[in-house]
């Protein structure tokens, strides 16, 4: 993902354009959610009476939870990216462009 990004918003320069931290948190909650939903699958292996499966079910929501967030900003990247290669592909990037695509203003959902 990084690396798509940063050849999508800077063709010619893509090894040297630094990072957004749109693309650290997205990682950052796609780490967590995994993580969670690591430890609720093998809570489940393990609940076997009624008061383990509501906890796993009540953790089960919890991981569910961090998705949306880890979605939303997976959306927002690619919407970014998508941007910038239609303005690539179309002629229309210009050398000042990249720096405003992915910028605070357009990080906001």
């Amino acid at each position: 993902m990084c690396e798509i990004y940063r050849a999508s918003i800077s063709p010619g320069n893509w090894k040297d354009y630094p990072l957004a931290p749109l693309l650290g948190w997205w990682w950052a909650l796609f780490w967590i959610n995994d993580l969670v939903a690591k430890f609720v699958f093998r809570m489940s292996l393990r609940a076997q009476e009624l008061e383990q499966l509501i906890n796993v079910a009540s953790w089960q929501i919890f991981s569910d939870l961090w998705t949306v967030p880890s979605y939303l900003l997976a959306h927002k990247l690619v919407e970014i990216i998508h941007r910038a290669q239609n303005q690539s592909a179309s002629g229309l990037a210009s050398v000042a462009e990249p720096a405003v695509i992915g910028a605070p203003s357009e990080v906001a959902f």
